[in-house]
């Protein structure tokens, strides 16, 4: 019997999956693995591999090929200290880091990933070309989770200068500043991914023919509390640049309260499938074709967006703020040099007030539409970045001018009780003390 017992426990532990362990990977070489590279093969799936503050250079890290570190499949690859203190630099090299045929198990947290280059590699597939920062492709899915993107970029007409991802993942709390590439897709370029709260800072996109997407080039991804500004996008045939998104098909995209400002160019954002803007903010954008510009055939709609402070000018002066067809929904314009209204656009429950167009004429679309002061709290609402409204404004809730049942208008909460503060000029000021 007490061999049965035995056998029986020892079949049991046989059967446990082995704990997790951490690999500690220093700049110097120390620690339980030399290099990046040698603690993620040595590694299984589960597995940490915890990376000491300092910078990993290619060239310390004797790097070779066409990317400077490839992940497996379930290995996390972690900081100690954050991304601020922990840095994987290809020294324009090549790429950082590939992620091919990984799964979904991949996570990488805390890292500043730079000096990456996606450059052509003979005898490698054509998608190696892709993501100087970082590439995933194949059956590849990863998490990653407050890192730096900075001054990664690809060779000609090739996409995704931070991060390109083929085929999904999850991208959270990042920082992307200052990557580019020739071709779409500046900071990142996503298919079907999940993106959030993350910043997109002077990216640029550009090429032989026009780059697009200087920040995201998107195919069926959710994008959810973002900041996009001043991203640019060229190229030699382009007359001006400066696309911060471009959306792409087939399939759905949704843009979930985002802030897109201070964008110099052609548009701030390319529709060219369907897509649902939510609670966003446009703010300070000087464009020739709009704000957004929606190609035929696509399927826009913006509801409880904030566009003020935006100039759109183009071969007609104050042309139209969203060009091509759109519905908008409990919208508010305030402040633009350009036109709220225009044949191709649907106006519901939305505020226009103080644009170069003719806000009557948008008043005058429907009988939900209103002209009127949406008495914002702050005096500079696109300057400051804001757009909170006062406690009686005309867009809050419960306070639209016909009684109509809009609710919300706008993507800026009640956040102050009503103040009578104004916008004057210098000039009127001094008077006030004469």
């Amino acid at each position: 019997m007490g061999r049965v017992v035995v056998l029986l426990f020892a079949s049991m532990w046989l059967s446990m999956p082995a704990a997790a362990r951490t690999w500690l990977v220093s700049p110097d070489g120390t620690g339980d693995a030399p290099t990046v590279q040698a603690g993620i093969d040595s590694a299984v799936a589960g597995d940490i591999v915890l990376l000491a503050p300092g910078t990993y250079t290619w060239t310390s890290q004797g790097a070779s090929g066409h990317s400077m570190i490839q992940l497996e499949p379930g290995v996390i690859l972690r900081s100690e200290q954050g991304p601020e203190r922990t840095v994987i630099d290809a020294e324009g090299q090549r790429r950082v880091f590939l992620c091919r045929d990984t799964g979904g198990a991949v996570q990488i947290e805390g890292l500043t990933i730079q000096g990456g280059l996606a450059w052509w590699t003979e005898g490698q597939p054509f998608a190696i070309y892709y993501g100087g920062g970082m590439l995933s492709t194949g059956a590849s899915s990863p998490t990653i989770t407050n890192c730096i993107f900075r001054n990664n970029t690809t060779g000609i007409d090739n996409r995704g200068g931070g991060l390109f991802l083929e085929n999904g993942g999850t991208v959270t709390d990042c920082t992307f500043i200052d990557n580019g590439c020739n071709g779409s897709g500046g900071a990142m370029w996503a298919r079907g991914a999940r993106i959030s709260r993350c910043i997109f800072l002077r990216n640029t996109a550009g090429g032989h023919g026009c780059g697009s997407g200087s920040a995201i080039e998107a195919i069926e991804c959710t994008i959810s509390d973002c900041l996009f500004e001043d991203n640019r996008s060229g190229g030699a045939h382009c007359s001006g640049g400066g696309t911060a998104l471009t959306v792409a098909g087939p399939g759905r995209t949704e843009i979930l309260r985002c802030t897109f400002r201070r964008h110099r160019g052609t548009t701030c954002i390319q529709v060219g499938s369907e897509c649902q803007f939510d609670g966003c903010a446009f703010l300070d954008n000087d464009v020739t074709s709009g704000v957004v510009r929606a190609a035929v055939g696509s399927t826009v709609a913006l509801v409880r967006c904030t566009i003020a402070g935006n100039r759109a000018s183009g071969a007609v002066p104050e042309g139209p703020l969203i060009t091509g067809p759109a519905d908008i929904r409990a919208c508010l314009f305030a402040f633009n040099a350009g036109a709220a209204c225009s044949d191709l656009l649907r106006l519901r429950c939305s505020a226009v007030f103080g644009n170069g167009g003719s806000d009557a004429a948008c008043a005058a679309a429907g009988s939900d539409n209103f002209e009127a002061d949406p008495q914002f709290c702050a005096v500079d609402p696109s300057g400051s970045s804001n757009i909170g409204l006062q406690s009686d404004s005309p867009c809050a809730p419960g306070h639209h001018p016909t009684g109509a049942d809009c609710g919300q208008i706008g993507a800026g909460p009640v956040a102050c009780n009503a103040v009578s503060i104004h916008e004057r000029a210098w000039t009127e000021v001094k008077s006030l003390f004469r």
